[in-house]
């Protein structure tokens, strides 16, 4: 089984939506899966890049009723399904966590195997950096109430692309 295989699958039993594309399709399904208004943070990956109707710069008042937030994810994590959403000068907490529908980017070649190994990867940034980041697994879910509801405390939904180039 390929790395995208098995983070899709862990990612599918946690709840959310992957799409593999390569490159050349990344920024045409970002378009498609993003409800507006949307908002995102500039990506980083080579080649590919927002579609224009995405704000990269919204004000408090947009991003109060964005519908989708956009952001990139340095890394997932295969056995979980997860993605790694940095807090840092971009804002990637906030479109992540405040629109119902959370669309991260992430490159195959950054989906590493287990939690250890994420760890390992990105220990010297966040000793020296001072910013944090969250490991993202599904869209929001919550039972403190009795029932388990989703989309009380974030979104409701995660789509992740997975841009592979294989």
């Amino acid at each position: 089984m390929s790395a995208v295989d098995r983070f899709s699958t862990a990612a599918s039993n946690a709840g959310a939506t992957v799409h593999a594309v390569d490159r050349s399709e990344a920024a045409e399904t970002i378009a498609e899966l993003a409800c507006q208004p949307a908002i995102g943070t500039p990506l980083s990956f080579d080649g590919v890049s927002l579609p224009e109707m995405i704000e990269t710069d919204p004000n408090k008042a947009e991003l109060q009723v964005a519908e989708s937030g956009i952001t990139s994810a340095p890394l997932g994590v295969q056995s979980l399904g997860s993605v790694l959403i940095p807090s840092d000068e971009r804002m990637g907490g906030p479109f992540s966590l405040f629109p119902e529908r959370h669309i991260a980017v992430v490159e195959s070649d950054d989906l590493v195997r287990d939690v250890e190994t994420a760890f390992t990867r990105i220990a010297d940034r966040y000793r020296t950096d001072g910013n944090d980041a969250v490991l993202v697994t599904g869209p929001s879910t919550t039972g403190d109430m009795g029932a388990l509801v989703t989309g009380v405390h974030g979104p409701g939904e995660l789509h992740i692309v997975v841009i592979d180039d294989e």
